[in-house]
This record gives structure tokens, C-alpha cells and sequence, in this order.
């Protein structure tokens, strides 16, 4: 049951939200992850090739200040925005161009910064790093 704040704002009381997904073929957007209503959410992305895409939610205006977090194990995947949407990874457009190389055995937080932005940040055994979208 959703509560709203003082000045009337909906609160999803969700949390906790999980969703298992597997990363598509390089260039296929299909590996989308759900536009859920709610503020933080865990994905565990399965992938068989480090060049296999994971797309984020379209950055959405009612939901700034959601975190995903993914987590993948043996091999990496290519963190992307929705193609087309001109949604931007750590200011930089990343719908197919541009992509954040994401390493087996890590774990990203991505947070919704704007109505069309997303800040992400790499979580591995010993280090926490913002990480540029790169041309590849």
C-alpha cells in the first residue's frame, strides 16, 4: 500500500525489488531492464560473452533518485541506455554507440540523476570507480 508525503508526493513502499535477466547479443536491445515503480531494485544479470548488452530503464522524470544495482558473475556484459532514447550513462549518450564496460565479478550501482541520466558507479573486490562509457 503506497503513503504520500506532505505535499502529496505517491511513496512506493517497494523495496527490495529483484529481477533476473540475461545480457542479449551485441547491438540487440532486447535485455531490457522492467520499468518498475520503485527506488531500488536488484538485478542478476547472466551473460556469455563480455560484448552482450544489459539495457537500463528509460530515465523517467517521477522516478530521479532510483538505484539499481546489477550483479554478474563469470562474464561481463555491456551496460546500455534504451536505443535511440538519448538517455545518458555518467554524461555521455549511451544508447549503442557509447557503452560502460562492465567486468565479470562486479557490481554496479546506477542511479537515476535526471529525467534522462544515469550515474554509474563499478563496485569490484577493491575498488568502487566511476566509469566513462566508452566507443568500442
Amino acid at each position: 500500500m503506497a503513503s504520500t508525503l506532505k505535499h502529496g508526493d505517491k511513496v512506493n513502499p517497494e523495496l527490495g525489488v529483484t529481477e533476473n535477466i540475461t545480457a542479449a547479443a551485441n547491438g540487440v536491445f532486447t535485455a531490457l531492464i522492467a520499468q518498475d515503480a520503485c527506488f531500488n531494485k536488484v538485478v542478476t544479470v547472466t551473460s556469455s560473452a563480455a560484448t552482450n548488452y544489459v539495457t537500463l530503464p528509460k530515465a523517467t522524470a517521477g522516478l530521479i533518485g532510483r538505484v539499481i544495482y546489477l550483479t554478474v558473475t563469470t562474464n561481463g556484459y555491456e551496460l546500455v541506455t534504451p536505443d535511440a532514447s538519448g538517455d545518458k550513462i555518467n554524461q555521455t549518450d549511451s544508447d549503442g554507440t557509447n557503452q560502460v564496460d562492465v567486468a565479470a565479478n562486479t557490481t554496479v550501482r546506477c542511479t537515476q540523476i535526471s529525467a534522462t541520466e544515469w550515474l554509474v558507479e563499478t563496485i569490484a573486490a577493491t575498488t568502487i570507480a566511476v566509469t566513462a562509457p566508452d566507443n568500442d
